[in-house]
């Protein structure tokens, strides 16, 4: 998902309260703060009255988390669960409103990163609501391409993410034998090298995007 770029995350810095955290570590949103990713991995979730820890996406350097409250607005996140080493920055209002003073550019970066944000949400809503699991890792590692793939002669882009099939599976709303399941598939039909996310290739980035659409498609 698309972030701050870096000198907004300096801004921020400035005036937010650092916290490093350890994999497995837990953030828990309470409504009063926002949270910016400056470092590391982090998997957003939500708890619901039918269903606790849905996951809502990943972040990485960048993500706003817990937007919401800069605007006096609750957060649909619940919390944010570091799958690894991360360093995160704390912002309330006020040390926002700081920041902005000092970049003013820092609010309609804000609104687009929400914007985006918020459309990633629905889109997974979408995806969990009518495409199989098969769409669904295929889009997940389509969008995670999008943002952090690197370009190979060929078309070809490599993913090098320090998450487990497990992690994927959360992203993707499936099982973890599942999301396993159609990596391999995905490599018997020249989709992808590689089977785990810290050592992946998509292979054919078109063919992923196809079967992911006409999976959703015919569903």
């Amino acid at each position: 998902m698309s972030g701050f770029s870096d000198a907004h995350i300096d801004a921020l810095l400035a005036v937010g309260r650092l916290e490093r955290l350890t994999r497995g570590r837990t953030l828990a949103f309470d409504g009063g703060e926002a949270v910016v990713v400056v470092a590391g991995w982090l998997r957003v979730f939500r708890d619901t009255a039918a269903m606790r820890d849905v996951t809502l996406g990943l972040a990485h350097r960048g993500a706003l988390l817990a937007g919401n409250a800069l605007f006096g607005e609750r957060t649909a996140e619940t919390g944010a669960l570091a799958l690894g080493p991360a360093i995160c920055a704390h912002l309330d209002r006020q040390a926002f409103a700081t920041a902005m003073e000092r970049e003013p550019s820092l609010l309609l970066a804000a609104a687009r990163v929400l914007a985006k944000r918020t459309g990633s949400v629905q889109a997974k809503l979408e995806r969990l609501s009518r495409a199989p699991a098969e769409a669904r890792v295929a889009a997940t590692l389509r969008d995670l391409a999008a943002v952090v793939g690197q370009p190979l002669p060929g078309g070809a882009i490599r993913l090098e993410l320090p998450l487990s099939q497990g992690d994927l599976a959360d992203v993707a709303g499936t099982t973890r034998a599942t999301a396993s399941a159609t990596l391999t598939a995905f490599v018997r039909q020249g989709l992808l090298l590689g089977t785990r996310p810290t050592d992946l290739t998509i292979l054919d980035p078109a063919a992923l995007e196809a079967a992911a659409e006409a999976l959703i498609g015919t569903h």
